[in-house]
């Protein structure tokens, strides 16, 4: 099983989804409010996953997502909007015609909508 660590400003929030997992059957390594303690729990580890909100309290997704080694990916968990006005989107130059922005550099973050994940 991944490792997977579970990152949010609020503490509150970061366990709400621990407490999500585990009761579905998903071991969860760490919780943690900061991108620095992010960043110096999964040094311990190989790989796994990283859920998180848009900003941490030190940092946003992306600055974590750049630092992140290994063979981590990680969950983005935002709004419709704040996810819209990430600075994500085209920046291979790529033209989407679904309103949604180009996150192909993203490579190893998956983006989680409410509004899409509602409606699926």
């Amino acid at each position: 099983m991944a490792n997977i660590v579970i990152a949010f400003p609020k503490m509150e929030d970061a366990i709400g989804i621990k407490n999500l997992l585990v009761r579905n059957g998903y071991p969860v390594t760490a919780v943690c409010t900061s991108g620095a303690n992010v960043l110096s729990t999964i040094d311990d580890y190989n790989d796994g996953i990283v859920v998180c909100g848009y900003k941490l309290t030190d940092m946003l997704f992306s600055e974590l997502r750049a630092n992140m080694a290994g063979d981590f990916e990680m969950i983005l968990l935002a709004s419709a909007g704040k996810i819209s006005d990430a600075d994500c989107g085209n920046r291979d130059g790529g033209n989407r015609t679904d309103g949604y922005p180009d996150y192909a550099w993203l490579d190893k973050t998956t983006l989680m909508r409410k509004d899409v994940v509602a409606n699926n």
